[in-house]
């Protein structure tokens, strides 16, 4: 069969075109979803651009990730996902859970326009991505990315061969989108007819010819994407109002000249992703241009602090200074930027500036927590202790994301995570025991010298019985007998099918 997924919607809903309306309409779970899932796609076609000889790099700070900030956060600039340093090319990413040519727009909004910041030359990639667990994060991404060029895009709007969608209801925040027509393979098979009128193609499974008409409304005609005895797979343009490729073409390569130049351009945003490229270019000449950038004042903070970050990769110490008082100042959203920002720091200054954060008791809960968050992206162990604390006495959004970051930790440093559960504080040991649950997957072997206390054994019991099996619990039995009916109980509860069962009338 062939799919025309220009009649459908995605699964999940796009972002609203206003930051404040994302959470008054979207339940959390929702908007995590459809993060999630763009931050799947984004990861997938970053792998694709390098495959292709590309030096991607992720511009949109958080595209690639699914950690949603609901307060506090400075909005978004609308910018490129990807610069494709060797040779200045952008993409665009449109993660899709059905496949179509589409994007978010606002016919009263410049700013909110679905061509809003991007050049004729850049390109959208379009994957398509699959829910594979139960969890609003298990997204998946294809191998199949698409691409089109957004000078197409354009001539093809502007020739009016695309459509506007009804907005969307109130809960799914009022949006529009931009469809261009296609035509896609509903399955594997083999091309076996172009012409003027339509495209064939016999599927695999039942060796069957299926068809699609390539003209649309008796004036628009769609363009095969296609040759015969070509393999398609699921998802892959037969036909579409604008030409589709596989791959971003190399250009002509740009140097370090080149993003010293950006630097200084008049658009902002421009000269946020020069600040961001400068971070893999090394010389005098880049760390005083860059240092310029980062000291004047009247040049946005993120701009700044993308100047920063690039030179304190290169190890100058006025970068750390700088970042040092952006987390002192007087706005809680830029000391949380600032978090953000150190996060993508591998650096010994940079996780020292984070601890200070999160242990400072009159900070703003969100920026404490944002430190908790960052230190878990660095999966450095010097962190353990101190998220520990910060579980044992701070705020409860705290709490949750320090509880987060050890388990990332765990995962990394599973030896040095079974030490800290034995010398932690007894109210930061929940912590730990989730971490060790969750991340490491401790097994009664690495646990079994740790019982100096009932609330160590009662962890341990946690741990065991519900993040393992029969197996794994059958060897507290000879350990510790209390343990070992503590772990078969809680085992039980999680796999009796009464546990978390609603009831209702």
């Amino acid at each position: 069969m062939v799919t025309n997924p220009t009649s459908s919607e995605d699964e999940i809903p796009g972002p609203s075109t206003d930051a404040a309306t994302h959470h008054s309409f979207k339940n959390d779970v929702e908007f995590l979803a459809y993060i999630s899932m763009g931050a799947a796609g984004v990861r997938k076609v970053v792998a694709d651009l390098r495959s292709q000889g590309h030096s991607p790099l992720v511009l949109e700070r958080g595209s690639d990730d699914f950690k949603l900030w609901k307060t506090t956060r400075i909005k978004g600039w609308r910018v490129p996902d990807i610069l494709c340093v060797n040779d200045a090319k952008r993409v665009e990413v449109r993660a899709k859970s059905q496949f179509k040519i589409s994007g978010s727009h606002s016919v009263n909004r410049a700013e909110r326009q679905w061509s809003y910041g991007l050049a004729d030359e850049d390109y959208m990639a379009f994957p398509i991505c699959r829910l594979v667990g139960d969890r609003p994060v298990d997204w998946v991404a294809s191998d199949l990315i698409q691409y089109v060029r957004v000078g197409d895009l354009k001539l093809a709007f502007a020739a009016g061969q695309a459509s506007i969608t009804q907005p969307k209801a109130a809960s799914q925040g009022a949006e529009v989108q931009v469809v261009w027509p296609t035509a896609v393979a509903g399955e594997t098979g083999t091309v076996t007819e172009v012409s003027e009128r339509r495209v064939a193609y016999r599927r695999d499974s039942d060796n069957r010819p299926t068809f699609c008409q390539l003209f649309r409304k008796k004036v628009l005609r769609l363009l095969p994407q296609v040759e015969v005895g070509q393999q398609v797979q699921e998802n892959q343009v037969l036909a579409s109002a604008v030409p589709v490729t596989r791959g971003v073409p190399l250009g002509q390569p740009v140097g370090v000249d080149h993003y010293l130049g950006e630097l200084s351009s008049s658009n902002a945003r421009v000269r946020f992703a020069a600040a961001k490229a400068l971070s893999g270019f090394a010389g005098k000449v880049v760390d005083v241009a860059l240092a310029e950038r980062m000291g004047d004042q009247a040049d946005h903070i993120f701009i700044r602090l993308e100047a920063a970050a690039s030179l304190a990769r290169h190890a100058r110490p006025e970068a750390w200074q700088f970042l040092s008082q952006t987390l002192a100042d007087q706005f809680a959203e830029n000391r949380l930027e600032s978090c953000i920002v150190l996060a993508e720091i591998d650096a010994e200054d940079a996780r020292t500036l984070l601890i200070g954060k999160l242990a400072q008791q009159g900070e703003h809960v969100d920026v404490r927590a944002g430190a908790a968050w960052a230190l878990g992206e660095h999966r450095q162990p010097v962190a353990m202790r101190a998220l520990a604390d910060a579980f044992a006495s701070a705020p409860e959004a705290v709490r949750i994301e320090a509880a987060r970051a050890l388990t990332k930790l765990a995962r990394v440093h599973r030896g040095e995570m079974v030490d800290l559960f034995e010398s932690v504080a007894d109210k930061a040991r929940p912590a730990v025991a989730f971490a060790l649950r969750t991340g490491a997957k401790a097994t009664v072997e690495e646990l079994r010298r740790k019982l100096n206390s009932d609330d160590m054994r009662q962890w341990m019991a946690f741990v065991i019985g519900t993040g393992h099996g029969v197996e794994e619990i059958e060897k507290l039995k000879a350990l510790d007998g209390q343990v070992y009916f503590a772990a078969t109980l809680l085992w039980k509860m999680l796999t009796s099918g009464i546990y978390d069962l609603e009831e209702y009338g």
